[in-house]
């Protein structure tokens, strides 16, 4: 159980917080694996890292110039990887949003972003119709 509410049956999950920030859809929402933060990406082209601490404000990834639809951690957490209607995959430092690595390889919208389970390897697929695997170490298409 996740919390309890009184009003309802002890299966009833109950809210614990709410993020608010984004300014159009939310494309996607992943837990960092620390279990610290939330990951979203938006239409609204940003990337936010939401904290879990009470007053927490949201670490902004800006520099996408459309809507984001993918977000990826590695498992480390100190890398953040999205991919959007630009074209582009972008490797963040998670501790340092204004960073960021611009991977460009597609010819089309990316659509989505994973990070292999050691997180050396990147994975990203788009409407080009083309899968393309990156060396996270080197930035590079392999």
């Amino acid at each position: 159980m996740i919390g309890g509410n009184p009003n309802n049956s002890p299966n009833d999950p109950t809210l614990l917080k709410s993020l608010q920030g984004h300014k159009d859809r939310i494309s996607k929402a992943i837990f960092h694996p620390s279990l610290k933060q939330v990951i979203s990406a938006s239409h609204d082209g940003l990337i936010m890292a939401w904290g879990l601490r009470p007053n927490a404000r949201p670490n902004k990834f800006i520099g996408h110039k459309g809507p984001v639809n993918d977000v990826s951690v590695n498992p480390q957490g100190t890398l953040v990887a999205s991919v959007s209607r630009d074209t582009t995959v972008r490797v963040w430092n998670n501790n340092a949003s204004a960073h960021c690595t611009i991977l460009k390889g597609h010819s089309a919208p990316v659509k989505s972003v994973s990070f292999n389970t050691d997180g050396t390897r990147l994975v990203s697929a788009a409407d080009d119709k083309l899968v393309k695997i990156w060396d996270v170490e080197k930035l590079k298409f392999l």
